[in-house]
């Protein structure tokens, strides 16, 4: 049986199409990962992870290891 899909929701300070462009390498290298994308008009600029078995820790420690903050959202 498949594993359902989960939504991460993350605080992060990535703004600008550079910085996204740099998260993107990452995140896509990731199969886990469905689908992911970044809110750069909300204030928090919340980046929105689908995926089946990825933890809230690896996609933080990935961020932060990228140079960006992030924080997890509830």
């Amino acid at each position: 049986m498949e594993s359902p899909n989960i939504i991460l929701v993350f605080k992060t300070n990535i703004k600008k199409k550079p910085d996204q462009q740099r998260i993107k390498k990452i995140l896509d290298a990731i199969p886990m990962i469905l689908r992911w994308n970044i809110d750069t008009k909300d204030a928090d600029c919340v980046l929105r992870v689908v995926s089946q078995r990825v933890s809230p820790s690896d996609i933080m420690k990935l961020v932060r290891e990228t140079g960006y903050q992030c924080q997890e959202l509830e």
